[in-house]
């Protein structure tokens, strides 16, 4: 959840056009970390309850409050402010969200896919008198390590959409784009009263 957290910190920072880096995202989020936790709980636990109610409620749910932890964090919100703004922001493009989701689990199946299968061509290749069910070691380290890079590149991939999904609701739904440019020209010139 921490880093999810400052994933989200780490993508706002660009997408607002600031420097920004990893020490500093993290640094952001450790004060928040205990509430993202009970609200990714929170939401888990919704999520598997409608699951549980014939699989479409709970898949209703997680796209309703996909836009959660953004909200969370970028606009400090609680647990269930965080979940009402989700639902406001999500409500009329939940189908663009479920895409994203569609395309992200076609994703980890090919490369879920594409390195074991890698691997096994690798290890038949090298090792051909191997007896099947007879793994070597080092083959099973190499399997192991490739999920871990497999899951390490793909899983931020999520965060990183559905925070610029975040700002792009904002942005359609609120003018998000003209409040910050209206902030950024406030901020230019000196003694100007900030708008609101």
């Amino acid at each position: 959840m921490m880093a999810h957290g400052a994933t989200v910190v780490a993508v706002s920072q660009i997408q607002l056009g600031r420097e920004t880096d990893i020490g500093a995202a993290f640094t952001s989020i450790r004060p928040r970390i205990g509430e993202l936790i009970v609200l990714s709980l929170n939401i888990g636990v919704r999520v598997m309850v409608g699951t549980l109610l014939l699989i479409v409620p709970g898949i209703l749910l997680a796209l309703r409050y996909s836009l959660a932890i953004p909200v969370a964090v970028l606009e400090q919100c609680g647990v269930s402010d965080s979940l009402s703004r989700s639902a406001t922001l999500t409500k009329g493009h939940r189908g663009r969200i479920l895409l994203i989701y569609v395309l992200l689990y076609v994703l980890i199946l090919i490369a879920g896919m594409l390195w074991p299968l890698l691997s096994v061509l690798v290890l038949r290749v090298t090792f051909s008198a191997v007896q099947a069910g007879q793994t070597p070691v080092w083959a099973q380290i190499v399997l192991q390590f490739g999920s871990f890079i497999n899951q390490s590149l793909i899983a931020p991939i999520l965060t990183i959409a559905l925070t610029l999904v975040y700002y792009d609701e904002r942005v359609r739904k609120e003018a998000f784009d003209l409040e910050h440019m209206m902030r950024q020209l406030d901020d230019a010139v000196p003694g100007a009263p900030h708008t609101t």
